[in-house]
């Protein structure tokens, strides 16, 4: 599916450059000042409807349903999120081309799995008159969120490096 509009997002940039172009080449001192507030505030027209486009390309291409109703990166976050979705690039633009600060906050992958382990293990019990039995025993659960669980062979090789 080719994007109606990416091509206006790219036409809004071009006429923004061909502005200032055209004010580069007649020179800085020949502009008047009512000349240079109108070219500033047109460079800054097509610079916000490329912006409005450029959102608008977004919602296309994660096919929200009712693009034109995109005014800007806080609309277009909402009505991808009323679709369940929340891409990277909307979020950009809703905060001005940038992430918001992290908050330090545990924020797991899969919330809804357990990070934990829980062993159990058979061994030889010798008993009062001499026999061996078998018994089962548990190990204490192990919380392991935020560290890395190894076999054997490798804690041992960590210990002899340390």
């Amino acid at each position: 599916m080719v994007s109606t509009y990416i091509s206006a997002v790219n036409q809004k940039l071009l006429f923004a450059r061909q502005l200032l172009q055209m004010v580069e080449s007649a020179g800085i001192t020949s502009v008047s000042s009512h000349q240079a507030a109108a070219v500033t505030q047109s460079v800054v027209v097509q610079l916000h409807q490329a912006w409005l486009w450029h959102c608008r390309n977004v919602a296309e291409s994660y096919k929200l349903k009712e693009v034109e109703l995109v005014t800007d990166g806080d609309s277009l976050v909402a009505l991808l999120a009323q679709q369940n979705k929340c891409p990277g690039e909307a979020t950009e633009l809703q905060f001005g081309g940038q992430f918001p600060e992290r908050r330090p906050q545990k924020q797991v992958k899969f919330p809804q799995e357990a990070r934990a382990c829980f062993a159990v293990a058979r061994r030889d019990k010798r008993n009062p008159d001499g026999s061996i039995s078998q018994e089962g025993i548990i190990m204490e659960p192990v919380d392991y969120t935020s560290r890395t669980v190894v076999g054997r062979k490798r804690y041992e090789q960590k210990l002899r490096m340390s």
